[in-house]
C-alpha cells in the first residue's frame, strides 16, 4: 500500500489530484472499498483485496514498460509519443469502478449492473474532474479528459469492443493482460493460458 501511495504522490499534476480523488485516498469508505473489493468473480484476483493487488500489478507493469523505452531506452527515446504520468494514472484507475461491480458478502458475485466498469468510468471521472475544476483544484482540460477516458475504455484491447487507438492505450491493455495472465497462472500453478475471446471476457 505504501509503495502504491508513493507512486501516486510521484505523479505530476493534474494526474496526482485526479487519481487521489477518483480512488478516494482521503475518503475512508472509498479507500476501504478499493482495498477490499475483488477484481473478478472467477479467474485472476477473485478474492477480497484482489482489486488493489491487481491495480498495483498493472500500475507497475505499465510504469516499467514506459521506463524501458523512455528513461532507460534500448535504442530510441519514445517519450515523444508517451506521456508516462497519463499511462500510470490510467493504470491506477482502469478498474476503479469495479468497487461497485461485484457483491462479496458472503460470496463474490456480479451485482445488479447494466454497464460494466469501463462504461461506468466515463461519467464517474467526468464528475470527479468537474468537481475539481469547480473548486479550483488541478483538473483535466476537455482534451486531456477525453484522452484519459479512452485509455480506460480500451484497456480490454481486442476483447473489449473498444480497441486502443494510441500506443498509450496499447501499454495499458498489455499491462492489464500481463498481470491478469501471470497471476492467473501462478495462482493455479498451471502455466497454460487460454487467449480466447470467451475466456478473456469471462476473466474480467
Amino acid at each position: 500500500i505504501q509503495c502504491f501511495l508513493q507512486m501516486v504522490n510521484q505523479l505530476s499534476e493534474p494526474y496526482r489530484t485526479v487519481v487521489t480523488e477518483a480512488i478516494g485516498i482521503n475518503n475512508e469508505a472509498k479507500w476501504n472499498g478499493f482495498l477490499t473489493a475483488p477484481a473478478a468473480v472467477r479467474h485472476h484476483h477473485n478474492k477480497l483485496g484482489g482489486l488493489f493487488v491487481h491495480t498495483y500489478g498493472v500500475t507497475l507493469a505499465a510504469a516499467n514498460m514506459v521506463d524501458n523505452y523512455t528513461t532507460n531506452p534500448f535504442f530510441i527515446d519514445a517519450s515523444n509519443v508517451i506521456n508516462r504520468d497519463r499511462v500510470v494514472a490510467a493504470a491506477m484507475l482502469h478498474d476503479i469502478c469495479k468497487r461497485e461491480e461485484y457483491k462479496y458478502n458472503p460470496m463474490i458475485a456480479y451485482g445488479d449492473n447494466r454497464f460494466d466498469h469501463r462504461l461506468k468510468f466515463l461519467p464517474y471521472i467526468e464528475i470527479i474532474n468537474g468537481n475539481l475544476k469547480m473548486n479550483g483544484m488541478p483538473h483535466f482540460d476537455d482534451k486531456e479528459l477525453e484522452m484519459f477516458q479512452e485509455l480506460v475504455l480500451t484497456h480490454h484491447g481486442p476483447w473489449g469492443g473498444f480497441k486502443p487507438k494510441t500506443i498509450e492505450g496499447v501499454i495499458v491493455f498489455l499491462a492489464d493482460m500481463t498481470d491478469s495472465q501471470i497471476v492467473g497462472c501462478a495462482e493455479t500453478g498451471n502455466p497454460d493460458t487460454k487467449m480466447s475471446i470467451v475466456s478473456m471476457v469471462d476473466a474480467e
